[in-house]
């Protein structure tokens, strides 16, 4: 997407742009923005956390990835419908996307996505 029109509709959507391109935050448009300075994506991460003061609101695994739509619990039963044949560790918590219907679960690689975002915020 060319710089104006992002510009355009973060300000239409009255969003706040993350970049490292300082002149994407020179468009009189936009009235937020936040020139992120790190390369490493931990220090990206902790920066705007930080800037933004979101620790307080962070809530893992509760939005769907590919929409951003929240997502909430079902039970295995109604889970296991789309996913036959694969058979998941006893008491897996499972939740649907509200928008787009996606199906979750918790396995390892949430574990390991906590202790990713907690060791990158300390």
């Amino acid at each position: 997407m060319e710089d104006s029109v992002l510009a355009k509709r973060a300000s239409a959507e009255k969003r706040c742009i993350l970049t490292r391109d300082k002149r994407l935050l020179m468009h009189k448009v936009i009235e937020k923005g936040i020139w992120i300075r790190h390369d490493d994506i931990r220090l990206q991460v902790r920066e705007v956390i930080n800037r933004l003061q979101l620790e307080s609101s962070i809530n893992l695994f509760s939005r769907c990835t590919l929409c951003n739509g929240y997502l909430e619990p079902i039970d295995e039963t109604e889970a296991f419908l789309h996913f036959p044949g694969f058979i998941f560790p006893k008491d897996t918590p499972f939740g649907r996307c509200r928008s787009c219907h996606k199906i979750y679960w918790w396995g390892s690689h949430c574990e390991r996505f906590r202790i990713w975002v907690a060791q990158t915020l300390h």
